[in-house]
């Protein structure tokens, strides 16, 4: 059974632009992304295959600055993932 994986950006404070993001991995999964109206957003994302996945954020299109992380998606039944909790921009 494929298992969404979540995680939160937070802008306050940022300044004015768009969040962008991508994530990229051996299929392009499902992407959804929520403001939830406090300054945070919550992304969620539905892995399709098992392997490795690159999340890339960007603010008023520009690059956030080491925010490109690597998050691995195993079969549920080896419970080993790796989970991008939170992004603070």
């Amino acid at each position: 059974m494929k298992k969404p994986q979540t995680f939160t950006i937070e802008t306050r404070g940022a300044g004015q632009g768009g969040v962008g993001l991508s994530v990229v991995g051996p299929t392009e999964p499902k992407i959804g992304c929520v403001d939830n109206h406090d300054g945070t957003l919550t992304v969620e994302y539905l892995p399709d295959s098992v392997g490795s996945y690159e999340i890339a954020v960007t603010f008023a299109e520009q690059p956030v600055p080491g925010l490109c992380v690597r998050s691995t998606y195993q079969s549920v039944d080896v419970k080993s993932k790796v989970r991008l909790d939170y992004i603070a921009l």
